[in-house]
Formats: structure tokens, C-alpha cells, sequence
């Protein structure tokens, strides 16, 4: 099978053309077509839909020129993956059987076609695509016969060398899983021929395979576009495309020259040639200035990826593990690290363990099942709020444990109750790094943005105000909030450590400086993903990560799901609630809510611990006295592999949260078995039931709102099947792990690039 992705977005003039094409190629195997579309305005969707390919959409903000193209070829199955854009079409029917041939040789990693311009291109466009290298009439082959050689070259010897469009290429995927196209605005083509040339595979140009593609765009759009191409040739190559103002005159003098040289050489008259001069001068101008800007732009140097191994040695990292801690990360990890393994990967489990039977700071080796797990016993007794996020001892454990275990990833699921400096810690060891954020604690002391009074912060950090909250005196955060520039720079400055107990000043000398030290883990990241866009906002918000941040769904573990069957619908609506019974997962919310309703219409079904800490006894008798005499029901922690049997009892399922929840498991789970879900309309909640997809949102902590939702539950008929048939699809933990697994392999072809 050969599959072809087209990433697309407002390609409704040229997208139809373009699939003609693809669909009509002549091959002696299985062709699989995708198009990935990043949220059209137009009609492109509907045109693929039409033609009876497979269409993925993904929110515009989420495209990448590199991991968009990753997207696609983890979402087919083709031994080779052609990648084509909206606006290039194949000219011959055995386009793509041109390009397949070439992989004959198994050497050969990569293989692109030519482009020439479209038949009513402009003047500038015919011009642009005959000065491309892809526009050559030569097949040529190039592999590194020399690493002497090839380091001798100079930066454009090797920006020719390495050459690579993705306009219409195609790859071996066993190489394109081994080196992964990198996160990058330009350039992930010529990134990745450069790093599989250098791990000895061969790229191959083949001119038979020819398509058709130009552009015709004004100077501002041609100077925007040099710009980006210029940074990216000082980037990765050391390149100056332009070095001087002076040289982009010269250079602009000299395209003029040569435009109207190609005129005449066509036959135009003076009238043209006159008109063509005057839009010359402003096109090349624009183009030169861009080289220019972008060839001052770059502020380091980076390198491609290189080639990872087949298997890699994974360090999976967080707060709390299986059995000792059960909540959704944890069972996330505990699933991912099974599924990693079962991909022929050697995974370890460091958690941070509270055995108060084990020394402060001893590290010890378990089993989960068949998952290999170190246990880091923290204690945490921390001197001063400072240690609750930067722990030099925890740091130098696990220094020691790197050096020991020589890991060529680590995976940190959560850094709570271990230390911040451990991602530059793995860096300095030499791992690739990436980092999954599940919650707020990188901007929020107190990890989930609910104050101490229980209001949710829903605003930028209070920056002072924070060190109210974390001492329990919400009243003060405005006040603070208010006063914090005048004073930041004053208590920024305080030693870290000072004589005697912490206090106010020390504690808003720490929180002023937890930014810092949180922008500099996610710095040290290779990788950092989020399970939701909302999340992503929260943490630009607060002026962490930054564009880089990636969103990657969280998965759903099948095997947690069996035996369960829908229930039919008899008696009292079955409401559950499955969790940790902590306040903030908003249990007395849907107590209340319950007493609105009319006696016996519905009865409340709860799974969680309700016994083993106070503040879940807590959670469990508020809600008991809120709901009185109405039925809510505890039936106590249920196994992981019980899951499936658990949600079998409900009719729908609550998740009543009064925080900004990111992206629930069960909510996810519910979904992945069409159990109809009714949430808190906010943070990931309401991205993923947005538009009734299988469940209803009622406003966050509004117990009146909840009881009219469930309310509607009760007495609408059918509203329950139209909620199950709505649900969208969610990812798979088997998908879940070969996406990482491609993460992995970015941060760790990246890590082996910055020790070269």
C-alpha cells in the first residue's frame, strides 16, 4: 500500500484538481488517500469528502508544517508515504509510480519530483519555479560516500547537497518513524533529508515524477517568505543569504537585469518589458530585504535530528504511581508504559513514593505488573516554600540514577513533590527530554487554580497575590495583585535561604522567582505537550512555553473498558460519579443539584475512595448532608480493570468540577464507550462536549443549572441515544504510543544532535 497526505486549508480552487489526479494514478497496489484540513472556511472539506477520502480536521493554530505531516503518516498505513500539497497536480497518471520505483534500491530513504509552473503562471512565478532546484531534467541520487568530503562543505554546498521538497515527495516509512519530521514554520524537508543522509540512507530527485505548482505572490507576501527562508539557512546551516543592505541592492540590480534579460529572450515588447521592470524592481526589492532580515534574525544555531535507535531506553517520570497513587495520571502513565513496551521499547517508572517507612530521599526497585518501577521516597519536608518546586537533593538522586541508567528519553508526567531542575538535568545527561503538562503546577502554587476560599482563578497570575492564596488569605489578592510591580524587584532579590522560619517576605521571594525556575523546565524540554488548547492558553496566559507547546489528546486504555454493556434505561436517571473525592471535583455540586429534582426521578451513584484521608471523609459527608434524604450512594475504590463494569451501571455519567479541569480520563472513557456525559462547562471539559458530541454542559459550580440539565435528562426521550450516537472518537492507547514514540524520537534525534 502506497499512501498519499495532503495537509489543506481554503484549497477549494485547487484541491479538487489535485485529488483527480491522485486518485487516478495507475499502481500495482493499494492506494490510501488523507487529507488533513486545518480548519477551512471554504469548501475544501466538503470537496474531499466528495471524492470519498478519508478527512481529518484539526484547529488551524494546531498546524505545523512538520508534525502536521507526522500527523498524516501516523494515521496511515502505507509502506511509503507521499506527501502532496492542495495546489500541486500530478501531470501523469503514473506520478506517483514514478516516485515508488525508486525504492526499489533499499538505501533509498526519500525520493521527491519535479515541479514546474503552473500553464497560466505570471511572469515571477515561471520565473521562481525555474530558478527551483526541483525543477531540474536530471534524476540524481545522493548518499554521503564521504564524511571527510562532507564535512568540506561549505553552508551552500550542503544546502544543495541536502537538498528535499516536500511539495511532492515520498518516504520508506521505517525511516520517516525513525527520524520524524521536526517542529519547525520551514524547512522539516530539507531537516529531514539532511539527517537520514547523514545516518547513510540515500534521497533520490526523480524528474519523471512531475507535478504542477507555483505561485503568484505581491512583495509583501515574497518579502515574508524570504524572511522565514533566510532564518531557516542561518539556522540550520550557517548561512547568510544576504549580509549586508548593500549586498541586497546589489543582488535586487542584478535579479532586474536578469528578469528582463528572460523577456527578451521571450519575444516581449518594449510595453512589457517597460511594465515588467517596474514590478521587478518592487518584487526583487521585497525578496532581497526579506533574505536580509531573516539572515539577522537567527540568534542560534540548531542542527537536524539525527537517527535514533530502533528501540529506545524510556525514563517515565512523575508524582505518584500505581498502587500507591490511583488518579488519572498516573493510570495514563501506567498504560502508555505497557503500550511502549508492547512497541519493543525498554520503559522504567521513577515516581516520587510517601512510604513512611523508607528513609527520606532512598530509592528502591519494584514491580507494577509487568512495568519495572523506582520509587523516590520524598517525605517532603521542605524548609521554605522555595523547596516545594526546587529540590537540589532530589536533583542530585537523580543525577545519580541518569548516570546509572543512561535512559535516551525521559517522559516527565509531573515534576510535583520531586524538583524542577530535573529536565536540565536529563539534558546535561545527554537524553532527549519531553515534558506532558496535566495541570496547572507549573503556574499555579497550588496546582489547580482554586484559591484557598474556593474560587477558581481564572485570570493571568496575581503574581503577590499568589502568596496570599498559598497562605490561605484570599481577601488580600487583590490588594497584592495591585502592588506587585512596584515591590517584585525588591523581594526578587531576597537570599534564597535566610535565618529562621519562612515568612511573608521569603514566601513572596519564592513565588517570584517559581516562574523563572518553571519557564526554565519547559526551556530545557525538547518536547512539551498539553491534552488540551485550553491548557496551551493558560500557560501563554501566564507566559509559559509559548507557541511551542504541543496538544496531544490524551488517550483511552481499552483494557480498562471491558465488560462493559450500555444499560437500558429503567427506573430513576443512574448518575455516576467516578474519582478521587476531593472538593474541588465538585461531588456536593451535584448533591445539590439532586434535591432540585423531583423525588425518585434520579438517584446518584458514587465510585471513590470515601475513607482513607480526611479530606475525602470531608468530601463525602458534605455531600451527604446536601443531598438529605435523596439517594447518593458510595460504593467505595474500585481496580483499574473494573472500570468497564463500573460505568455499565450508569445512565449517564457527572463530572461536576469546580476547576478548570484539562482533559478528564473519564470523561474521555465515557466518550470512547458512548456513555452520555454531563460536565462543567469549562477548561477541557468544554472542548471535548462542545456542541452536544455525546454529552451537555451546565455552568461550572451552578447546582440550578446541573439540576435543569439532568432534569432535561430525565424527561426528554431518546435525548440519552442522541447524546451516545454523538460522541466523537477519541485516541487509543495503542495510537497514543506510537504518537509519543514519534515525540521521543524528535527530542531524542535532537538531544544526539547537540552532543555532535
Amino acid at each position: 500500500m502506497i499512501s498519499v497526505v495532503i495537509p489543506t486549508w481554503n484549497g477549494e480552487r485547487t484541491l479538487g484538481p489535485c485529488l483527480e489526479a491522485v486518485l487516478g494514478q495507475r499502481l500495482d497496489e493499494a492506494l490510501e488517500v488523507l487529507v488533513i484540513d486545518s480548519s477551512s472556511q471554504d469548501r475544501s472539506r466538503e470537496i474531499a469528502a466528495r471524492r470519498g477520502v478519508r478527512l481529518v480536521t484539526i484547529p488551524q493554530d494546531e498546524f505545523d508544517h512538520g508534525d502536521t505531516r507526522n500527523l498524516g503518516a501516523l494515521l496511515t498505513r502505507g509502506e511509503l508515504i507521499a506527501f502532496l500539497v492542495q495546489d500541486a497536480r500530478p501531470t501523469s497518471e503514473r506520478w506517483l509510480a514514478n516516485l515508488a520505483r525508486n525504492f526499489a534500491d533499499p538505501r533509498v530513504a526519500g525520493v521527491y519530483g519535479r515541479v514546474v509552473p503552473r500553464p497560466d503562471a505570471g511572469f515571477f512565478a515561471r520565473r521562481a519555479a525555474q530558478g527551483d532546484l526541483a525543477f531540474a531534467t536530471a534524476r540524481v541520487e545522493r548518499r554521503i560516500e564521504s564524511p571527510q568530503a562532507y564535512a568540506a562543505l561549505s553552508p551552500m554546498q550542503r544546502r544543495l547537497f541536502t537538498d528535499f521538497n516536500d511539495i511532492a515527495s515520498c518516504l520508506r516509512r521505517d525511516d520517516w518513524r525513525r527520524l520524524p519530521f521536526a517542529r519547525t514554520p520551514f524547512g522539516e524537508d530539507m531537516i529531514w533529508a539532511r539527517g537520514v543522509l547523514e545516518a547513510g540512507r540515500a534521497i533520490v530527485f526523480e524528474p519523471e515524477a512531475v507535478v504542477e505548482h507555483s505561485h503568484e505572490y505581491g512583495p509583501a507576501e515574497v518579502r515574508r517568505r524570504t524572511r522565514i527562508d533566510a532564518w531557516w539557512n542561518r539556522t540550520y546551516l550557517d548561512r547568510m543569504s544576504v549580509a549586508s543592505a548593500s549586498d541586497a541592492v546589489s543582488m535586487t540590480r542584478r535579479a532586474v537585469v536578469a528578469d528582463l534579460a528572460a523577456l527578451r529572450r521571450e519575444g516581449a515588447g518594449a510595453v512589457e518589458r517597460a511594465a515588467v521592470a517596474m514590478r521587478s524592481v518592487a518584487h526583487h526589492a521585497a525578496e532581497y530585504r526579506g533574505f536580509l532580515e531573516g539572515s539577522r534574525s537567527a540568534e542560534r544555531r540548531l542542527t537536524p535530528c539525527q537517527v535514533p535507535e530502533e528501540s529506545l531506553r524510556v525514563l517515565l517520570v512523575l508524582h505518584g504511581f500505581l498502587p500507591e497513587t490511583t488518579a488519572g495520571t498516573e493510570v495514563l502513565t501506567a498504560g502508555l508504559a505497557e503500550a511502549l513496551q508492547a512497541r519493543g521499547h525498554a520503559v522504567t517508572v521513577l515516581c516520587r513514593s510517601a512510604d513512611p517507612q523508607a528513609a527520606d530521599l532512598s530509592l528502591s526497585e519494584h514491580r507494577y505488573e509487568e512495568l519495572r518501577v523506582l520509587r523516590l521516597v520524598n517525605h517532603l519536608r521542605a524548609a521554605n516554600l522555595e523547596e516545594t518546586y526546587r529540590r537540589p537533593d532530589v536533583e542530585a538522586v537523580f543525577e545519580k540514577l541518569l548516570e546509572r541508567e543512561r535512559p535516551d528519553v525521559v517522559h516527565f508526567q509531573h515534576l510535583l513533590h520531586l524538583s524542577s531542575t530535573l529536565p536540565a538535568a536529563a539534558r546535561r545527561a545527554g537524553a532527549g527530554v519531553v515534558m506532558t503538562l496535566h495541570d496547572y503546577w507549573t503556574r499555579c502554587p497550588r496546582v489547580q487554580l482554586v484559591r484557598a476560599d474556593g474560587s477558581v482563578c481564572a485570570g493571568p497570575p496575581p503574581v503577590l497575590g499568589c502568596v496570599a492564596c498559598v497562605r490561605g488569605d484570599s481577601v488580600w489578592i487583590p490588594l497584592l495583585s495591585a502592588a506587585s510591580r512596584p515591590l517584585a524587584g525588591w523581594l526578587r532579590g531576597l537570599p534564597r535561604r535566610q535565618p529562621g522560619p519562612p515568612s511573608w517576605r521569603t514566601d513572596a521571594a519564592a513565588l517570584l522567582r517559581r516562574p523563572a525556575a518553571m519557564n526554565d523546565a519547559l526551556a530545557q524540554s525538547h518536547v512539551v505537550t498539553v491534552p488540551s488548547r485550553f491548557m496551551r492558553g493558560k500557560l501563554v496566559e501566564a507566559g509559559l512555553g509559548g507557541a511551542g507547546v504541543v496538544v496531544v489528546r490524551n488517550p483511552v486504555d481499552e483494557r480498562r473498558l471491558a465488560g462493559y454493556e450500555r444499560r437500558a434505561r429503567a427506573g430513576p436517571l443512574r448518575v455516576g460519579f467516578v474519582g478521587s473525592l476531593v472538593r474541588h471535583k465538585g461531588l456536593a455540586v451535584l448533591a445539590s443539584a439532586l434535591t432540585r429534582l423531583p423525588e425518585g426521578a434520579a438517584e446518584i451513584h458514587v465510585h471513590g475512595d470515601a475513607t482513607s484521608a480526611a479530606e475525602f471523609r470531608d468530601t463525602a459527608d458534605e455531600a451527604r448532608a446536601r443531598a438529605g434524604s435523596r439517594s447518593l450512594r458510595f460504593h467505595g475504590a474500585f481496580p483499574p480493570a473494573e472500570l468497564g463494569r463500573v460505568l455499565s451501571g450508569f445512565d449517564v455519567l457527572a463530572v461536576p468540577s469546580v476547576w478548570y479541569e484539562n482533559a478528564p480520563l473519564t470523561i474521555l472513557e465515557a466518550l470512547a464507550l458512548r456513555l452520555p456525559v454531563v460536565a462543567s462547562d469549562a477548561g477541557g471539559m468544554h472542548e471535548l462536549l462542545e456542541g452536544e458530541r455525546g454529552g451537555l454542559l451546565f455552568r461550572l459550580g451552578d447546582a440550578n443549572d446541573l439540576a435543569r440539565v439532568l432534569r432535561h435528562l430525565c424527561e426528554e426521550e431518546g435525548l440519552l441515544d442522541r447524546l451516545s450516537a454523538a460522541a466523537p472518537p477519541v485516541t487509543r492507547m495503542g495510537a497514543h504510543a506510537a504518537e509519543m514514540e514519534m515525540r521521543y524520537r524528535q527530542a531524542v534525534g535532537l538531544a544526539r544532535a547537540e552532543e555532535a
